[in-house]
Order: C-alpha cells, then structure tokens, then sequence
C-alpha cells in the first residue's frame, strides 16, 4: 500500500492513470494468452499419461503463438488508438507479454508440489519491484523508467521461476 500510495502521488492522476492504463491490459493479455490451460497441464503433468517432454514442448509453443498474436494484435490496436509516447509504453509493455510461454515450467513443479521455489521467486520479485519502484520515486525519475521496471520486473519473475534446476529437458 505504501508503494502504491508514493508511486501514484509521485506520478501525479495523468502518469499514473496512463502506467495503471498499461499493467491492467497487459494483465488482460497475459491471462488471454495463458489460453485457460493452467489447470489441465498441471493435471496431465500430473497423471503422466503423457510424456512430459512433449506436454511442455507443445504447451510452451501454443502460449508461445498465442502471445505473439496477442501482441501484434495489441499493436496494431495501439497505433490506431494511442498517442505517440502510450504507443511507445505499449511497445515496451507488450514485450514483456512475449515471455509468458516461460510459465509452463511452474505447472510442472506444480504437478509435483514444489512449490516452495517458485513462491520464494514471487515473494523476491514483489519484494525488488516495491524497492525499486520507491527507488524511482525517490531519486525522481519519469514515467519510462516505471514502464521498464514492470517490463522487466515481469520478465524476471518469469524467468527466475527456473531456480538452476533440471525440470523436464
């Protein structure tokens, strides 16, 4: 609450209407893109009626198209309705949709209840977005820098759900 409260009075209601602007449709992208197949792979991965590897192989392709169609659909949408700066942020914004496909490896740990890596990983990614968006808001940088920061804070959180370990490959 607290970094919600500095980050929207630093901002001030434009700024910060537009970067709520852009985490809400990029939230919407991201679960568009995940094609409401959590539950199932993590079942399959589950039950081992298949082979994992190709579960995950071809689970990663399909979130993997999908969300490239999501994103040229979103940019296309975006240059007819947006200005030049918001389409910039969309631009931004919209690569971090790309890395969604990555998440197939937690509905694997999933399947096996090893969860505790992958909560740890979200706990650390929600802890560095906080101290970096206060960060950003103490040493008074534009609304860019917050845009890169939820980009790559996503993309993060994403990619450290790999913990070093062998999963499936």
């Amino acid at each position: 609450i607290i970094v919600v409260a500095r980050v929207s009075k630093f901002l001030e209601p434009d700024n910060y209407g537009i970067l709520a602007l852009l985490e809400s449709v990029f939230s919407i992208l991201f679960a568009i893109a995940a094609l409401g197949i959590d539950p199932i792979i993590t079942r399959e991965f589950k039950l081992k009626q298949y082979d994992s590897k190709l579960i995950f192989c071809t689970t990663f392709y399909l979130k993997f198209f999908a969300s490239i169609f999501l994103f040229i659909v979103y940019l296309l949408f975006s240059f007819f309705f947006f200005e030049k700066p918001i389409l910039y942020y969309n631009l931004i914004i919209g690569f971090g949709l790309l890395f969604s496909s990555i998440n197939v490896i937690e509905y694997y740990f999933q399947s096996r209840v090893e969860l505790f890596n992958t909560s740890l990983i979200r706990s650390f990614a929600f802890i560095a977005s906080s101290i970096i968006k206060l960060f950003l808001v103490y040493n008074s940088y534009p609304l860019i820098y917050f845009v890169f920061t939820i980009t790559y804070l996503s993309y993060r959180q994403i990619s450290m759900g790999k913990c070093g370990r062998s999963f499936i490959l």
